[in-house]
Formats: structure tokens, sequence, C-alpha cells
């Protein structure tokens, strides 16, 4: 996520789309907060597959394990307290303990703790240890550097910080201790912190139409106490119709969140979509701790040893506008030995020796490459990271990015379109990977030589070349799917396919599903930023020769 798209066009964003009526009420967070061992995919250790694992890739679980990791675990405490004291009916008690919970929740860095600390060394004498200590900027930064993490930007005046899952827990359950006191302004007020420190937190969402919900239903009492005709009646029958279309337009967005959640490859855009963040937000924080975070998986794990890729850009609609969508894609051999193991107990079980010999003379067949069946469970496959990132290039045109035959590019995402391939190219070159090809999928598959002009001259915004990478474009696209349009392969596609696949000989252990680094700290803002089949045999080989048919049935 480059800094270069707060120069380019923003859109202006929709808040609602549909409706519908989503669950309102529900108990107190704390029981069904997930711990650090039990969070998706990578944060908790868990084995998710990797068509879902960066789709379902969550900011807050992000952020809250790093929050945890630094010791910002006492919070916990003073909430589970809070909930001792709603359930006996303490709702003030249990709000000032949700206070505190929320105060630690934020951090010593948002919460003002080393503020203070400084400020009280400060006003120590000068000759006081404590205030040698304080003026000496290097040891300040040495006990600051293990104090829990902050990740901000501040643009036009504005902060925005990370979603704090841990704060909206709190805010969420302040806002229904004050409903339970029949304070519904307080409650409203309450739930709309939960869903700033957390846009993706749902109880907070579900507490703020609670409130509004119990706002509407006070102001028809309101209503009907006073006569017809009476002075304040107008303002009542006002104040009606704001609840009533704030109800409305809650419920409109918990739909939206729903749909777009299944919809949308990353959590920003479907945020985006509900409503419940803004551009500046999903672009300075939620798209640079994804992209940072997956590079980090990449580097650890898949792409240890062999860091070839290719990069994948598109223009898709979204919200009457073109983004521009980039993808990666790499290459790995999954390790043979597992899948090849249980072929032969297979075997074994349900044929015998008689079978295990067969299956050794058909790898003995071809002992230069490895045996054919070893090479075919080795073989390389792609692996897709869908919208790795994106920008939002032209607000308008949106119905022309899937227009037929293959997707029409406007003229803003043509000229800031290449540039911006260009900088996530340099971006992914940061993190050591080297793109060796750049695929060009809907609207823009008849500007192939317009990228790959700029990617080897260089422009004014993106003035870094590469002039060794092969830009060819997809056989097809959404919208020439959609329409009917039969695909057109580009040759140039096969040398892009050998370009990208790791040698033969890579190390097996650089391929398994590698952990997130645990040793990674975010920085305090984001960065600026005509081919023969490998599986056939030779030419005069039948696999009946070999081994009998029922077997080859099995094995293939």
């Amino acid at each position: 996520m480059s800094l270069a798209r707060a120069t380019l066009p923003r859109p202006h964003i929709r808040n609602k789309n549909c409706a519908c009526m989503a669950e309102v009420f529900g108990g107190l967070d704390g029981e069904d907060f997930v711990d650090g061992d039990e969070a998706i995919s990578f944060v908790g250790g868990r084995r998710v597959s990797r068509a879902t694992m960066w789709k379902s890739f969550s900011c807050a679980d992000w952020h809250r394990e790093r929050m945890e990791a630094a010791g910002a675990t006492e919070w916990r405490k003073w909430k589970d307290e809070g909930n001792a004291r709603f359930a006996g009916k303490d709702c003030g008690g249990a709000r000032a303990l949700y206070a505190r919970a929320g105060l630690l929740a934020l951090g010593p860095f948002r919460n003002g703790a080393v503020d203070a600390f400084n400020q009280t060394l400060k006003n120590w004498p000068v000759w006081a240890a404590s205030r040698r200590f304080v003026d000496v900027d290097v040891l300040v930064q040495q006990v600051l550097h293990f104090l829990p993490p902050v990740i901000s930007k501040t643009f036009d005046g504005k902060t925005y910080y990370a979603p704090n899952t841990a704060a909206a827990v709190c805010a969420a359950n302040s806002s229904a201790a004050w409903l339970l006191e029949g304070r519904p302004r307080e409650a409203l007020a309450a739930a709309r912190d939960a869903c700033e420190a957390d846009p993706g937190y749902l109880k907070g969402h579900r507490r703020e139409l609670a409130a509004l919900i119990r706002l509407r239903r006070d102001q028809i009492k309101a209503m009907r106490a006073l006569r017809r005709g009476a002075p304040g009646l107008k303002l009542e029958q006002d104040a009606l119709e704001r609840c009533d279309t704030a109800v409305r337009e809650k419920q409109e967005d918990l739909r939206d969140w729903e749909t777009a959640q299944r919809a949308y490859p990353t959590e920003d855009l479907a945020l985006l979509t509900a409503g419940f963040t803004d551009y500046e937000r999903a672009t300075f924080i939620y798209g640079p701790i994804r992209f940072r975070a997956c590079l980090e998986w990449l580097r650890g794990g898949p792409l240890k040893c062999h860091t070839r890729c290719e990069a994948r850009a598109s223009l898709v609609p979204f919200q009457k506008g073109q983004v521009l969508m980039l993808s990666l894609c790499y290459a790995e051999r999954p390790p043979p030995n597992r899948r090849h193991e249980r072929l032969r107990q297979t075997l074994d079980r349900r044929y015998g020796a008689a079978a295990l010999a067969g299956l050794d003379a058909l790898e003995a067949h071809e002992p230069a490459e490895g045996g054919f069946y070893r090479r075919r469970l080795a073989a390389p496959r792609d692996n897709v990271i869908q919208c790795l990132d994106w920008i939002m290039l032209d607000p308008e045109n949106g119905d022309l990015a899937d227009a037929p035959p293959m997707g029409i590019a406007s003229e803003n995402s043509l000229k800031f379109g290449p540039a911006r391939i260009s900088m996530f190219i340099e971006e992914l070159h940061q993190y050591g990977l080297e793109v060796v090809s750049v695929m060009l999928g809907q609207g823009l598959t008849e500007h192939v030589d317009r990228v790959a002009k700029t990617l080897k001259e260089g422009c004014d915004i993106a003035p870094k070349t590469f002039k060794d990478v092969l830009v060819y474009h997809a056989a097809s696209t959404a919208a020439s799917e959609d329409n009917g349009v039969l695909a057109n392969r580009d040759p140039r596609a096969v040398h892009a396919l050998r370009r990208r696949q790791p040698p033969d000989g890579q190390d097996a252990d650089s391929n398994t599903a590698a952990p997130m680094p645990t040793s990674f700290r975010p920085p305090p803002e984001p960065w600026d930023r005509g081919h023969a089949s490998p599986f056939r045999f030779a030419a005069s080989t039948r696999t009946s020769d070999i081994v009998s048919p029922d077997i080859v049935k099995l094995i293939s």
C-alpha cells in the first residue's frame, strides 16, 4: 500500500444499499471473545484452506494478537468484574469497570499513560536520576520498545487507528449497561464508540441498532402523551422520523455487511460497502496491515527460497467506480511424501505386495526424473492471493469495467493504472520477491504494450524501471465469460508459467505452510511506498505396459 494513493482520485463512498432486520439483542461480550489460540488461520496457528486464508484475514485479530503478545491483557480482569456487576444489576458499577478496562485496552500510548509517565519524570529536579533518564532519548526509546505498539496514520488533521476489538468489547458492554438502565441516548453513544474502535465488530453495531429501536419506542410514547395540536407535537414527529430513518439505515448496513463479507476478497472492501468505515481508514490502516502480513507470511513460508512470482492486475466495478485489483500468483511444489505414502498404504491394503511391486516398477521407469507418479504428485501448483492490494482509480465509469468484450478501462484508469502496477511491483521487490511476469485481466487486456512500456521506461509517478518483466493478457475475464466471448489465449502465458515455476531441487521445507513471524513489529505508520505437460510419459511408453488397469484407475 503506497501513500501515493492519497494523491490519486478518491471515491465518494455510499453507505446504504439494501434492507434487512438483523438480530438486535444479545448477551454481554466476553464469553464469546476468541482467545489468541483460537484465532483464525495463522494468527493462532490453526491450518486453514489457502483459498480462504487471506479472504478471512481480520486486521482486528492481527492487531489484538500483537497487543496481547506485548502484555496488554490486564483489561480482561476489569471486563470480567464488570460482567459480574452487570449480572447483579449493578449497572453503574459495571460501567465504571468497563471504562477502566477500555482505557487499558487502548494501550499505554493512546490512554495517556506514557505521556503522564514522561511528565512525572520531567517534574523531578535536573540533578535527579529520574530526570536524567527522561532527558536521554535513547534510553526512553529502549523502554518504549517493549510497550504494545500503536498503528496509526494522521491525514488531513484526523488520526486513524488500527481496529481494537478489546476496546470495542468494553464500549459495547457499557452500551448494554446504559440500555438496561433505560438511558438509550447514552447507550447509543457508547455503541458508536464501539463501532469506531472496531468497525468489523458486529455486536457493536447490534448494540447501536438496539439503542435506536429503544429511542424510537420512547419517542412514540412521548407523542402519544401529547394531545393533538399541542405546541411540541411537530418537533416530536420530526424526531420520530429521524429515529425511523436511523433504524432503517442501520438495518440496511447490517445486511450489506453480511452480503459483502461473502462477496468481496478483503475485509476493507466489505467494510466500505457496508458503510462501517471510510476510504481513508481502509487505505491507510486495513490495506497496509493485510499487505504486510501476507508478504511476511510468504517470505517466511512458501516463498522463503524460491522468490519468483507473478503480479495480476484487473479493473473491477466498485461503488460506481473502477478499482484496480492487484493479486499475486506463485507456484510451489507440495511435499509429495505424504500423498505417496498414503497411496502405497492403499495399494497394499487393497491389492497386496504385487501392487506395490508394480508401483515400484512404474517409478523406476524414469529414474533420471524420479519416476512419473512422484513427479506428478510433486508438480508445481499455482496459488493466487486475490486482491493483495487495490486502489480506486476512477470514482465513475464503473459500468465500463465489466462491459463486453473484455472490460473497458476509463481515461483515469489508463492514466494511473500502469504507474500503480509498477509501484506494486516495487513494493514486492522491497520484501525480496522477484516479479517475473504481469498478467493483465479485465479492462486491461488491450493495453499490454502500454503497461510494458511503463515498466521498461518508468514514468513521473513511478520512475523505477523493470525491463525483465514479461507482460501478457489473460485468456478470458469475468466480462468475456458473462457475455459469451471466446477465450483468447496469449502465447506468452507459457513463458510466464515457466518463469515462475520453482526449480526441481527446491527444498521441500520452504513449501510448507509457515506461521506468521512472531518477531514482526508493525511501524507506527504505513510505508510509502507451446509447452509440453510435465506430467506426460515418454511418447513410446504406455501405462498399461507397466501396471494393471485397475491399479492405474486407483492411482490416477
